[in-house]
């Protein structure tokens, strides 16, 4: 598994525990941009590593290249001073640096298709780092909304409630109002009541001094026949 594929892995495992431990979200965006971009340091590294490799072998091929050449030119002298043995030496030495500089294209055109690989693949990920970004920005400020909205909603509901209580109180007020009234209407039947028996206690009262005084009268007419 490549650079990328282990990063790849890494930032999805990250996902999974994150969304498994339902975190608040924005601190999740924030630690998802934070592994991405770490993933991305090291793909870097990596890709620069690789880099480094290709010169290497590139620097490798073109010196046996060379003495391949070089080798190659003294068989040509060696032949022109009539020392074939020499010139075979010298050309068993030119194919033996022929043949590894061969090897050596082989791995550094495979280090070249890596290289460009590599190379597209990071640019993919600074792409998707960048993305992701522009996203958590978008769902940042759509989480702030939704929390602004929800504490408009609880405090509604808290509004709703306090005017329920304000409601409330109002029932007890016109209950107590109404007992109020009951009351004094009560002690205003009372206080009728009670005029009219002191009226009817007054009225006996004062006829009982009418009967009094007219047996009185008689009784003093009656004496004064008798004189």
């Amino acid at each position: 598994m490549g650079i990328l594929e282990r990063i790849s892995a890494l930032i999805k495992a990250n996902i999974n525990d994150l969304l498994d431990k339902a975190e608040d979200p924005e601190k999740m965006l924030n630690q998802l941009i934070r592994d991405m971009e770490e993933g991305y340091r090291e793909a870097r590294e990596q890709v620069i590593n690789t880099m480094a490799d290709q010169k290497r072998l590139e620097k490798k091929y073109l010196a046996n290249l060379n003495l391949a050449k070089e080798w190659e030119h003294k068989a040509e002298v060696a032949v022109q001073s009539a020392d074939e043995d020499l010139a075979r030496k010298a050309l068993k030495r030119a194919q033996d640096y022929e043949e590894l500089s061969n090897d050596l294209k082989l791995a550094l055109d495979k280090q070249e298709d890596n290289v460009t690989n590599l190379q597209v693949q990071l640019s993919a990920l600074q792409a998707k780092i960048e993305e992701a970004k522009h996203k958590r920005g978008v769902l940042v400020a759509r989480h702030r909304r939704l929390k602004a909205e929800q504490k408009i909603r609880q405090s509604a509901s808290g509004l709703k409630a306090t005017d329920e209580a304000f409601a409330a109180f109002q029932r007890m007020e016109d209950r107590i109002e109404l007992e109020e009234m009951r009351t004094e209407a009560m002690a205003e039947l009372d206080e009728e009541a009670e005029a009219v028996e002191a009226r009817l206690a007054q009225e006996e009262v004062d006829l009982q001094i009418e009967e009094r005084l007219a047996t009185l009268k008689a009784r003093l007419a009656a004496k004064g026949g008798t004189e």
